[in-house]
């Protein structure tokens, strides 16, 4: 005889105070160019993070820091952008 197992789907409130404050893992990678503690602050309480050191962070400080890096990586990207542009018009206009 088969038996069946069921499994409970678990809902997540992503708009619970719980769910923002559970502590999760997460590492800062080594940055060539600045390689010093990287310090946040989200709603009052404030983190100096360690580089390359696995800790354990409430999700909305980690949601902080993810949205910053994203933020830069776009900013790289669009400078990158730019001076490539430049560096064409120079060559089409001899400059």
């Amino acid at each position: 005889m088969a038996t069946k197992t069921t499994e409970e789907k678990k809902t997540v409130d992503t708009n619970s105070k719980e769910y923002w404050e559970e502590k999760i893992p997460y590492t800062i990678p080594f940055d060539r160019s600045d390689n010093s503690d990287v310090f946040v602050a989200v709603n009052g309480k404030s983190y100096q993070i360690q580089r390359e050191v696995e800790v354990m962070l409430p999700r909305n400080v980690v949601e902080v820091l993810e949205n910053s890096r994203r933020a830069e990586y776009e900013a790289y990207k669009k400078r990158r952008q730019l001076s490539d542009e430049y560096a064409n018009d120079a060559k089409k206009y001899r400059v």
